[in-house]
Order: C-alpha cells, then structure tokens, then sequence
C-alpha cells in the first residue's frame, strides 16, 4: 500500500514538472513550429509546381532532400491531410524487382542501402487476395520503402494504393514511436492516398490470405540475397503482431480526440 501511495506522489510530482516546463516553454515552441510549419508548406508548393525538380536531384542530394522534410514535420509537431499524402511525392525506388534486385547483389544496396524486410514486418503491405504474395524493401536509414507485387512491379497509387510502399517521415528503424505518430496513426485516418478509403482499413486488416507459394516465393528471394542468414518466416498467411494491435487500438483511442491533427 505504501509502495502503491509512493507511486501515486511520484506520478503527481511528475505531472506538475511536465506541465510547469510546457508552460515556460510554450510560447517559444509554438513560434518554432510555426516557421517548421511555414517552410514545410513552401517546399511543399515548390515540389507539387514543379519549381524544385526533385527528378534532377542525385540520390545523395535526394536523401538530404527528404530529411529536411523529416525534421521539419518532427518541428511542426503535427500531421494534417496534406502532409500526410505529400510524402508520395517523393519516394524514390527502383521501379522493378528486377532493378532491385541487381542494385542489392551488385551494389550492396547501393545509396539506399535497400533491404528485404521480413515478411513478420510486411503487414500493412500484404492486403487483399494476393498480397501474400508482395515483397517490401526499406532504406538503411528507414525512411524510403517499396513495395514489389508477384509480376514485379513496384505498387503505386495507380496500381494499388493499399499495399503501396509509401515515404516515412518517422524512422521505421530507430525511430519507431516517430513512425508512429507520423505515418501509421494517419495512414489508418486517411490510407496512403486519396484513392483508397480510410474506412476500408480496419477491415483489410482483418483478412488472412494463406499461401504456402507466397511463403516460398519470400523464401527463394531472402534466401537469394541473404545465403547465409536463416529466418523463420512462420505460417503462409500473417497474423496481427502485438505491435499493430496495439497500433489499432490506440488509433481508435485517439481518433475522436484528433490528438495527431490539427
């Protein structure tokens, strides 16, 4: 009991630190988010005009492009719809397997630094009848990714919306409560883009598409680029992780709040 009331002034004591701080620094905070927000909406015109070509960018300038993106959405603090779609803009990826799979085995993954994830880690990207079947690549730095359906061609908004790999402006590597807040809490309010409803979600993750080829097709390709890595992939099909779960419910916790938006 005593332990349980020394928790509690803890806790208490806790709360008034946090607040005291917020409130000393709350108006200078407010003032850097508004110039975050500010330069963030400039790029964003400036991209979508055409003013910036990001095409004629090298991808080393291409990388350094998209973390002052990063670091500007971190300083804004927020995410509204705008942003959240922005990021498909500029997502640089080979747009084949074929291209990928050469860039790894010849170039060691090249400026990315491209990896084949895991299929534990692929959820949000194996919706629908054969999403078993895709394969997800991902940046060193977890930023960029890409999605390859079974024919090889990267998934993109024309060409599926719901398992397309989309751009993180949270690390999904050592960034994850960033990846969190700032890509999948509005990936389940607003889906990757316009052209996929956000009511669909919930329910594309309640499908279980079992493939014991999808399972061997994933085998052959890690196996291909990693020889000397052996993994468990589990069953055919996927199973909500811990970590989505925990993902969904504290979306549907916060949704009505619209913590994350402003």
């Amino acid at each position: 009991m005593k332990k349980r009331t020394v928790f509690i002034y803890i806790l208490i004591i806790a709360i008034c630190i946090l607040t005291a701080t917020s409130k000393l620094s709350g108006s200078r905070d407010a003032q850097s988010r508004t110039i975050a927000q500010t330069e963030l909406n400039t790029l964003m015109i400036q991209v979508q005009t055409e003013i910036i070509d990001i095409s004629l960018l090298s991808d080393v300038e291409y990388i350094a492009f998209a973390r002052n993106i990063c670091d500007l959405v971190d300083a804004s603090g927020t995410i509204i719809k705008a942003v959240h779609f922005f990021r498909n803009c500029f997502n640089r990826a080979p747009s084949t397997l074929d291209e990928m799979m050469k860039i790894i085995s010849q170039e060691q993954g090249g400026v990315f630094g491209w990896k084949l994830v895991n299929r534990q880690n692929t959820h949000f990207h194996m919706f629908g009848k054969n999403g078993a079947f895709n394969l997800k690549f991902i940046s060193a730095d977890g930023h960029f990714e890409v999605v390859y359906n079974q024919d090889g061609l990267q998934l993109t908004e024309e060409i599926d919306p719901a398992n397309m790999g989309t751009f993180n402006f949270g690390d999904s590597v050592s960034e994850k409560l960033k990846h969190v807040i700032y890509d999948i809490l509005p990936f389940f309010e607003w889906g990757n883009s316009s052209e996929q409803e956000a009511n669909d979600i919930i329910y594309l993750l309640l499908i279980n598409d079992k493939s014991s080829n999808a399972v061997s097709r994933f085998e052959s390709y890690w196996n291909a680029l990693y020889p000397h890595v052996w993994i468990k992939t589990g069953h055919a099909g996927w199973t909500i992780s811990s970590t989505l779960f925990y993902a969904i419910l504290i979306t549907l916790l916060l949704k009505p709040l619209k913590i994350y938006v402003t």
